[in-house]
């Protein structure tokens, strides 16, 4: 697997437009708290295992992933079948999409996660 030439946070999305404008969203998010990221599309068929792989890839060992069904945050240190963080992906509010953004960036800088109530 090829690692990105900067460390940043990927965020891979299935090829959907829907889910590009929720990855931009989770981009805004992880900018908030100061964090590079980079952003795929590509085809899923297994979203947690498409995180755990661009998390292997990324060298802030971080990444996320955007199907129809789930946003996965995963971690390269955890087991492909255990990410860090699943949500359900639609019809949720844009401020939960921009969290879920400073959620994988707080991964990186040791910072509790947000909650949304």
């Amino acid at each position: 697997m090829e690692e990105l030439s900067r460390p940043c946070i990927i965020i891979v999305h299935d090829t959907n437009q829907k889910l590009l404008d929720i990855a931009h969203q989770i981009s805004l998010g992880i900018e908030e708290e100061g964090i590079l990221f980079s952003i795929i599309e590509m085809q899923i068929e297994d979203v947690t295992s498409t995180a755990f792989k661009n998390s292997k890839k990324s060298k802030l060992g971080i990444a996320v992933a955007v199907d129809n069904k789930e946003i996965v945050i995963h971690n390269k240190n955890m087991k492909e079948k255990f990410p860090v963080l699943k949500y359900e992906t639609l019809n949720k509010p844009t401020s939960l999409y921009r969290t879920i953004g400073k959620n994988a960036a707080r991964l990186i800088k040791s910072e509790p996660f947000i909650l949304n109530k």
